[in-house]
């Protein structure tokens, strides 16, 4: 019907297969060293599940041969944008990293790297460690 609309005629058609693989955390690697630190990383002291999406991650295809684990780092705070930056129009870091009006507020790039630390450092330690 879309051709039809457009006036264009259509001989042959095929979808693009869906060649990434979905995206899913190691259940042992998350109880182990994810829980036990993400809880204290985050300004609320939780984990906050995120309902699945459809978007694809090139981190799947990494994940789907080595035991791994993929967090969201939520940066949104409109009220500490506006109050660091003075402005009457506050930067919104609420977007995603892929929205086009994505901001990212710096604040929450030292709690990244402690957090990407930390894990780097638990997993060297369990891998030393009978």
């Amino acid at each position: 019907h879309t051709c039809q609309t457009h006036y264009c005629e259509l001989t042959e058609h095929q979808f693009a297969a869906d060649y990434y693989p979905p995206t899913v955390n190691d259940p042992s690697l998350w109880s182990d060293f994810v829980e036990p630190v993400a809880g204290v990383a985050s300004s609320s002291g939780r984990i906050t599940e995120v309902p699945p999406t459809m978007g694809g991650e090139d981190f799947s295809f990494f994940a789907a041969r080595v035991p791994s684990a993929f967090l969201l780092l939520g940066q949104g705070d409109v009220a500490a944008a506006e109050a660091s930056t003075g402005a009457s129009t506050p930067i919104d870091t609420t977007h995603s990293l892929h929205h086009p009006c994505f901001a990212i507020n710096e604040d929450v790039l030292v709690t990244g790297a402690a957090l990407h630390s930390h894990l780097a450092l638990q997993s060297l330690k369990s891998l030393t460690v009978p």
